[in-house]
């Protein structure tokens, strides 16, 4: 197991793992959110942000902001996916042009970063892009 810039790379027997976990981890201990309740989805239905929402709160007195919420709903997501994302690097189909008699198939994921208040809030989209390529993986693992 080795770590570069906060992902850990593992290579097993049964194949080589991309993780976040350890950052992921640090992270919530950073923010005093590592004792948090967990959540399935990142940002609730219908939320827009608006620049503005400070000047409202004064308005409805409410004690935090909306974007605080978010960005404490966002930990509470991450804590709930940081252990079972992994992006799985899979191979051992033999071919001419292989490493070592293993041809390695490559998952490719994009996205865009963004931080707010300094710190990275748009890993969701980067998260369930890996889930989808885990379960596209595991059927066609057992249509074979």
């Amino acid at each position: 197991m080795a770590y570069y810039l906060g992902i850990e790379l593992n290579q097993r027997e049964d194949g080589s793992f991309i993780s976040q976990a350890g950052y992921a981890r640090e992270i919530l201990k950073k923010f005093r959110m590592d004792n948090s309740k967990s959540i399935n989805t990142p940002v609730e239905c219908g939320v827009k942000l608006s620049k503005h929402d400070e000047e409202e709160k004064s308005l409805h007195g409410r004690s935090t902001t909306i974007h605080l919420k978010i960005a404490k709903r966002i930990l509470r997501y991450i804590k709930a996916s940081s252990a079972s994302v992994k992006l799985v690097v899979l191979g051992r189909q033999s071919s001419q042009r292989s490493w070592h008699g293993h041809a390695w198939i490559w998952l490719c994921l994009s996205g865009s970063v963004l931080f707010f208040a300094g710190g990275l809030t748009n890993a969701v989209r980067v998260i369930a892009m890996q889930r989808m390529e885990r379960v596209t993986i595991d059927k066609l693992r057992g249509s074979a």
